[in-house]
């Protein structure tokens, strides 16, 4: 009898356990910073507002941006080289940070 009480009490703590392990917050490892460089290439319907803009490197490859605040910001830099500091959310970079970077000079 003394073991099943035992079992019991175990069962039970093991439950509460469990269940105060379910409640906590998850711990999530922060997202890595991603840098792309490259020319901002920005598209914009009829009526002239932004519906699109992207960076486009230098092998060709063109990484979207997330048209947040920071995305409107880097529009009004089209057409220029940048360098965007962020982190990829659903395949596009929401950038934290961008700056101009002088394009390479042509070497004879």
């Amino acid at each position: 009898m003394k073991k099943v009480i035992v079992m019991a009490m175990l069962g039970m703590v093991v439950s509460v356990a469990i269940a105060q392990a379910a409640d906590a917050p998850a711990v999530t490892a922060p997202a890595a910073a991603t840098t792309v460089t490259g020319v901002v290439v920005v598209k914009s319907g009829a009526d002239g507002a932004v519906t699109s803009v992207a960076i486009q490197a230098a092998d060709g490859k063109t990484v979207a941006v997330v048209l947040d605040e920071n995305g409107k910001k880097l529009a009004e830099m089209k057409g220029q080289k940048v360098m965007a500091v962020g982190e990829m959310v659903n395949g596009s970079l929401k950038v934290k940070t961008c700056k101009a970077v002088p394009a390479a000079s042509a070497t004879p």
